[in-house]
């Protein structure tokens, strides 16, 4: 059997929004939101993994025009820039695509690839 382990932290949102500003790139994208990035532990629950998730938007139709907050773009944002903005080691993991699960892997990744992924779509990244 496993227990559901709910964890929360009271905290104002000034000082959380000030944490959250990690991935700060010059390069990313405004059209491009990280939709999830959390630590991954083990059963012994030592950290393993890093789960990123972006998501990019597209465009639509329908918005109303001058209401657009930033322009679509086709900027890349590479595996490395990313990595070196979360602060991580380069030399010791390696870094795949899955699926959202993480159950089913896509590809390996390079470190000077675009992990944009395509308007619309979500990209699930594993780093080890």
């Amino acid at each position: 059997m496993h227990y559901l382990l709910a964890f929360f932290i009271e905290q104002r949102a000034e000082e959380f929004t000030r944490k959250l500003q990690l991935l700060q790139l010059k390069s990313f994208p405004c059209d491009l939101t990280v939709a999830g990035l959390k630590q991954l532990v083990s059963n012994d629950l030592e950290s393993s993994r890093t789960s990123l998730v972006l998501h990019r938007k597209s465009p639509h139709c329908t918005f109303p025009a001058g209401k657009v907050l930033c322009s679509i773009s086709n900027d890349k944002v590479f595996l490395l820039d990313v990595i070196r903005a979360l602060g991580v080691n380069q030399t010791v993991f390696n870094v795949t695509e899955t699926s959202l699960s993480h159950l089913n892997y896509v590809k390996s990744l390079t470190f000077n690839g675009d992990i944009s992924p395509n308007y619309g779509e979500l990209r699930s990244i594993l780093i080890k």
